[in-house]
């Protein structure tokens, strides 16, 4: 269990930096988008952490679309930091096999895109429903 857990803190930490990564890069181009607009369609002023927010709103669900890949990139750079410490030679001298080191990987990975999936996406996409621009009537 202690094993499956430094590979899964590991996983996660990696994940976690990449969906940042993302996340930044997709915030700002949407804030190029939202920054030119000086009103809502309702005439009101809008602010800069209004722009802000709208443009986080719209990150979000793009950024959680690359789910799966950020996932596997994040495996392949944790296992591939493990190889290059030795920690994977360790483990093996210890009685794992390689099977099941890339077993506990894809099991921690898929708590992740499950935890993804059903709690984060459905959120960022209410999110987005909420802030979209609406046709006026």
């Amino acid at each position: 269990m202690t094993l499956f857990l430094y590979q899964a803190r590991a996983l996660f930490l990696y994940s976690g930096l990449i969906f940042g990564l993302l996340f930044s890069i997709a915030w700002l181009d949407d804030f190029a988008k939202v920054a030119a607009q000086a009103q809502t369609l309702a005439g009101e002023p809008l602010g800069l952490l209004m722009k802000l927010a709208i443009s986080g709103a719209w990150a979000l669900p793009s950024t959680l679309d690359f789910s799966v890949i950020v996932f596997m990139l994040a495996a392949l750079i944790s296992l591939t930091l493990m190889g290059r410490r030795a920690e994977l030679h360790i483990l093996r001298g210890a009685g794992q096999s390689g099977g099941t080191l890339l077993m506990r990987a894809a099991f921690a990975a898929v708590l992740l895109s499950l935890g993804v999936s059903l709690i984060a996406r459905p959120l960022g996409y209410d999110c987005l429903l909420y802030t979209s621009p609406s046709p006026r009537d």
